[in-house]
């Protein structure tokens, strides 16, 4: 005998022409549901209407032969009533239609976002009003299907205490216009994985509290509403089909720490504009000549088409540098060795020439150095050996002179 909460559990399907029923796992005969599943589901019936007795075959032991009746179902009333949150005690719980039903303006059910094994929720069509409870600070449907759920913003809309969103991989494709913004208090939000194809939204700008922001794998285009973002210190809008440069309207952003624009389409030079962020209060810059980026701890802006025109730096409390793939050339600014608590350097498939920095040893903490694939000449500096950190160390694919009395290197 085999638990049917244990191999996939429930599907309930409560759409206006469909039927509910339960998704098992292989197949697998004999199956059958626990006396606690079995009342979580009476207890969920109980708070439903329904007047065409669609949930009639509810009766019996073994939940996992119930259905929706089938019979005239297309002049079958529409589901009502509420919803309970006995679906809690359904753990393995993949999936929640209640699309098509009419559930006459009552709140959207707060114990959602708790249901923890929960991918595919649809609510659409179904009369959901009301709100979600005002003093909700955290929500989080990541994974979690919402592609049918056209109101997802709205609802948000109604959580003005509302500190952290996550809705990574959620199918969400559009932002429907918002009258008016009044999650302002938000600190992290996540819309990762998703299939948004559109400039940033206006209402953007009255993020005013913003810290986190993650944008990766869409099609996002930056715009003027990220201008006054400027509380936030991660950005991610690594694989976004970006094109062009630099976006212009990163250089308001004083107090980035971490920005990933990795595996784009970027091209042209590293932008001037950011030398206006030389003056921020926590002197966490970067500069290439006379510009200045602001990344306290991380800089991603690997595979991309960049120009690095400017070739002097002194990123002073950086950790991790990725400027692989791009258009780099010229030689290894000598700067770079002040980079004294920097632990990872990608410098990788560029253009650079010339030789390795000879005070190179002075970056003690390098754990992973990789400056493969450029055109450096010459040898190999004795130096490299005193990184006595160095796990990692890829130099392969240059135009180096053999120097047979380097091979003490500590990786």
């Amino acid at each position: 005998m085999v638990r049917c909460s244990k191999v996939l559990a429930v599907l309930l399907v409560f759409s206006f022409i469909s039927k509910i029923h339960f998704v098992l796992g292989d197949g697998e005969a004999n199956m059958f549901c626990s006396p606690r599943e079995k009342q979580a589901l009476l207890t969920f019936k109980l708070g439903l209407m329904d007047p065409s007795h669609r949930l009639s075959s509810w009766v019996g032991d073994n939940c996992c032969t119930w259905e929706e009746e089938e019979e005239n179902e297309a002049y079958m009333a529409q589901l009502g009533g509420e919803i309970n949150p006995s679906l809690l005690e359904l753990k393995h719980l993949k999936s929640l239609d209640l699309n098509s039903n009419d559930f006459n303006g009552t709140s959207i059910p707060e114990f959602l976002g708790s249901l923890k094994s929960l991918q595919y929720l649809n609510l659409s069509h179904a009369g959901f009003g009301g709100k979600l409870s005002h003093q909700l600070e955290h929500f989080d449907m990541s994974e979690v299907n919402l592609s049918y759920v056209s109101n997802w913003l709205q609802v948000i809309n109604t959580l003005p205490s509302l500190l952290e969103l996550h809705l990574l991989d959620c199918g969400l494709y559009q932002f429907l216009s918002l009258p008016y913004h009044n999650f302002t208090a938000l600190e992290v939000l996540d819309l990762s994985v998703n299939h948004f194809n559109s400039p940033l939204p206006d209402w953007f700008s009255s993020l005013n509290n913003l810290l986190s922001l993650y944008l990766s794998h869409n099609s996002f285009q930056v715009s003027a509403a990220i201008d006054n973002l400027t509380s936030v210190t991660s950005l991610y809008l690594d694989a976004n089909n970006l094109e062009g440069e630099i976006p212009r309207e990163l250089c308001n952003l004083t107090f980035l720490q971490t920005l990933d624009v990795a595996h784009n389409n970027l091209s042209g030079a590293i932008p001037r504009c950011f030398s206006k962020l030389s003056a921020m209060a926590s002197k966490n810059y970067t500069s290439f000549g006379q510009s200045y980026l602001p990344f306290g701890e991380t800089i991603l802006l690997g595979s991309n088409g960049l120009l690095l025109e400017y070739a002097r730096s002194t990123l002073s409390i950086l950790t991790s540098m990725d400027l692989s793939h791009n258009s780099l050339s010229g030689e290894i600014p000598q700067e770079i060795t002040r980079l004294l608590i920097l632990r990872y350097l990608l410098l990788s498939n560029n253009h650079f020439t010339g030789k390795i920095p000879e005070k190179i040893d002075d970056m003690v903490l390098l754990e992973n150095l990789d400056l493969s694939g450029n055109q450096l000449t010459g040898v190999i500096p004795r130096s490299i050996s005193r990184l006595t950190s160095l796990k990692r160390l890829n130099l392969s694919y240059n135009c180096w002179k053999i120097q047979y009395d380097l091979f003490f290197l500590y990786v």
